[in-house]
């Protein structure tokens, strides 16, 4: 009975939603989503919704870039030196391997 109820309640959403109103609904999403991510502080998603925007390419660089930012501000701010020590070579080397310019 209740797998009846459950397509039969698909059924009904499949018949209400035409094409044109997913493509409407879609780009309202599309608008609310970027207002959001566009409104925050955080410089990663911004990078990360450019990229998902345009498709890809060379911005996936400046993703990681942003990314390997974040994780060199939070590290060089936090308290323990012992993260400085073993992170920012990493970070350093993410780089070096990736051929990603620091672009601070």
């Amino acid at each position: 009975m209740k797998s009846m109820m459950i397509m039969y309640a698909v059924r009904m959403v499949m018949g209400f939603l035409t094409p044109e109103l997913l493509l409407k609904l879609v780009g309202n999403l599309n608008e609310k989503v970027g207002a959001f991510i566009l409104k925050s502080d955080n410089t990663v998603d911004d990078a990360i919704w450019a990229v998902l925007k345009t498709g890809g390419g060379t911005e996936i660089k400046v993703v990681v870039d942003t990314v390997l930012d974040f994780g060199e501000r939070y590290v060089i701010g936090s308290v323990s030196k012992l993260d400085d020590a073993i992170m920012l070579p990493f970070f350093a080397a993410v780089r070096a391997a990736g051929n990603i310019p620091d672009n601070d």
